[in-house]
């Protein structure tokens, strides 16, 4: 069937008389076309009012080949001048309607519409389409079809190559709301203008006027300086750092900033060269490090000891560092004379305990006489941060008999076993610590032995046997020797 349309005039039984001839109401309901135009008047109840020498108005009746129908009222605003106010339903200044089937067109800017919503609210729109829960989809496009659209400012569509919302506006298009004139960068008043160039290393600065503006970059090697009102760009001042002329502050590497007045650079260090310095704290400076006297003290100079390590006139080596970092890198084991035994063969006396008159202090010894070596022994079983070295031990003792200048010479060996090491095997070498004799009954507390290397095969965890004894043949105290016990300092790995 081909499409159709029929004036108002041609369907008379469409129409009845009506005193206001002006006016007419469209009763608008659900429909479904049927196969003539007549069965159309039963479903739109009592009809439009009105006559053909009234209105210039049709019913458009479409048919596509899938066998749909569309149906347009079409109403011309040449001949009813003031249109909205002849579309009324129930009194109301609207079109109301089921929109499934109908298409409604107004010519003309002055009028309200609404489509897919109950009422127009207020008078501040013109046109209402969809619904909060079904909303107006834009049309859908790529940019190549974009671009064939005829130019016209307001065109809003989905771009489905950027998949973003598109506008045209001031002979361009955007994304949605960024087509055409833009705003001023930091206005306080956002006031359109045209979009200015990005400049690669350019800043926003406030000038005097006041406005923002751009401050190109600078050459290179320059600052961003103030001069106390605005921005701009400086030189960097050579060795003097006095800057810029006029910028007045300079440094002084330590003095005050009133002017360089070290160009001996005795008071900052350099990047290579020398300086003599005072005091003897002259330096070196060069690709290896720095080479300088060590100082012990303020007045120190070079060749004095720090620690009982000798600073060299000259670089300290790894050896002289290693010395001096062991006294920091020392353990102690404490063997008092209760750890102690005499010997079976030339062994001092037993464990012997002497209380003292006054006081009743009670101390064990093991006492050594003067008429031959005698030897105690103890066992112990080293710690697991000893590195394997060599042993020093110091001598604890008191006398009962004794005189001024008189001395007393203990030694220390031993031997240290690791595990299916057989036991009855050499001692190491014997060293000797020879104290002097300062009163009966006083405490004696006698220099370390030289280094003592172990016999075996000396390693951290392994079972040590000392032996000590009274060298006789070194010393000449005429009375017995009281041993109180021995310290042992050995170096941590």
């Amino acid at each position: 069937m081909a499409n159709e349309q029929y004036p108002y005039s041609d369907l008379p039984e469409f129409t009845e008389a009506n005193e206001d001839k002006n006016k007419i109401t469209p009763l608008w309901a659900n429909t479904y076309i049927r196969n003539t135009l007549n069965a159309l008047k039963d479903e739109l109840g009592s009809g439009p009012r009105g006559t053909a020498a009234d209105l210039t108005t049709r019913l458009d009746l479409e048919h596509a080949g899938d066998g749909s129908h569309s149906l347009s009222l079409v109403l011309s605003e040449n001949d009813i001048p003031d249109l909205p106010a002849y579309l009324k339903v129930n009194g109301t200044d609207h079109m109301e309607g089921n929109l499934d089937m109908r298409s409604y067109s107004l010519v003309g800017t002055s009028y309200k519409v609404a489509i897919g919503w109950n009422a127009l609210e207020g008078t501040s729109y013109r046109t209402k389409i969809g619904t909060k829960e079904n909303p107006p989809i834009l049309p859908a496009m790529t940019t190549a079809e974009r671009d064939a659209l005829p130019a016209a400012n307001g065109l809003v569509i989905y771009n489905t190559t950027e998949n973003r919302c598109e506008e045209y506006g001031d002979g361009s298009w955007g994304a949605f709301g960024e087509a055409g004139s833009g705003h001023e960068l930091l206005s306080a008043t956002h006031t359109d203008t045209a979009a200015s160039a990005v400049s690669r290393g350019s800043i926003i600065v406030g000038d005097s006027t006041p406005e923002w503006a751009e401050l190109a970059v600078g050459g290179a090697g320059t600052y961003l300086k103030a001069d106390g009102a605005d921005a701009a760009w400086g030189a960097l001042g050579d060795h003097d750092h006095t800057g810029d002329a006029g910028d007045g502050g300079q440094l002084d590497h330590g003095a005050a900033l009133a002017g360089l007045a070290d160009d001996d650079h005795s008071q900052y260090l350099l990047a290579t060269g020398t300086r003599a310095g005072a005091s003897g704290q002259a330096q070196g400076f060069g690709a290896n490090g720095i080479a300088c006297d060590v100082i012990a003290e303020s007045t120190g100079a070079a060749g004095v000891t720090i620690d009982t390590v000798l600073i060299k006139d000259g670089n300290v080596d790894g050896v002289d560092v290693s010395a001096l970092a062991s006294r920091y890198n020392t353990g102690n084991i404490c063997l008092p004379a209760s750890a102690w035994w005499p010997c079976t063969t030339s062994g001092c006396s037993a464990l012997t305990q002497t209380e003292y008159a006054t006081n009743k202090q009670n101390i064990q010894s093991l006492d050594f006489d003067t008429g031959s070596d005698e030897f105690a022994a103890t066992t112990l079983f080293m710690p697991a941060d000893w590195n394997g070295g060599t042993i020093t031990g110091v001598p604890y003792w008191t006398a009962a008999g004794g005189s001024s200048a008189q001395t007393v010479c203990w030694a220390l060996q031993g031997r240290a076993y690791a595990n299916d090491d057989a036991v009855d095997q050499a001692r190491g070498t014997a060293q000797a610590s020879t104290d002097t004799w300062l009163a009966n009954g006083d405490t004696h507390i006698g220099p370390a032995t030289s280094a003592i290397t172990l016999a075996g095969s000396p390693a951290a965890l392994q079972m040590v046997h000392l032996r000590c004894y009274r060298d006789v043949s070194e010393d000449d105290m005429s009375g017995d020797a009281k041993l109180l016990g021995w310290m042992i300092t050995y170096t941590r790995a």
